[in-house]
């Protein structure tokens, strides 16, 4: 199992997997059938991440198609004729290279399904950050902390505004009290008291 930093686990629950695979599948549709309204569907549904795989996917396109051969070829048609042999109109039709179809087909689906997945791994990410955010909650003990004592040195300005923003209070200032690399640094203790 892969183990990302901020997101609880990969492991998909089934509701998950569902929509992911319906992603995928109205993707597949869209793509198979050559028909917009399925893509557009799928990307609909994988938004946020699609915002950014779509236009991906459509840049990939555009290179593939700059590859020779991929391009639909020009040696079929029709034309209509005048009487004296003058050409009035040309259709030319051709059908793009397979492996051009098979390819973009592949990552047009694969775009969207891996959209899908990247949303359900933000929104693990989201669910884990507001967990972390709650208070604690704790059952009253005869053990329980009363008052809470911290030493933060006197340079660290963004920790100390930290730790009064969290109602720590100064208690005590000690000067010099460490000395780090030949300079010497000031320490000062802080303090939180319970609310009874």
């Amino acid at each position: 199992m892969v183990k990302i930093p901020g997101v609880p686990s990969v492991r998909l629950t089934v509701r998950s997997s569902l929509y992911v695979v319906a992603v995928a599948v109205i993707a597949a549709v869209g793509f198979t059938e050559q028909s917009a309204w399925p893509i557009l569907f799928a990307a609909l549904l994988a938004v946020p991440a699609s915002i950014v795989a779509v236009p991906c996917y459509y840049l990939v396109y555009g290179f593939l198609a700059l590859i020779p051969g991929a391009n639909p070829s020009s040696n079929s048609g029709s034309a209509t004729f005048a009487p004296d042999g003058r050409m009035l109109t040309a259709v030319s039709t051709g059908m793009p290279a397979a492996w051009f179809t098979l390819t973009t087909l592949v990552l047009g689906i694969l775009a969207l399904t891996v959209a899908a997945f990247v949303n359900v791994l933000l929104l693990r990410a989201l669910a884990a950050r507001r967990r972390s955010n709650e208070p604690v909650k704790t059952q009253s003990s005869p053990n329980r902390i009363d008052a809470m004592t911290l030493g933060v040195y006197r340079h660290n300005t963004i920790a100390r505004h930290l730790y009064e923003q969290l109602g720590f209070k100064t208690t005590a200032i000690l000067e010099n009290s460490v000395t780090v690399n030949g300079e010497p640094w000031d320490n000062i203790e802080m303090r939180i008291q319970r609310h009874t």
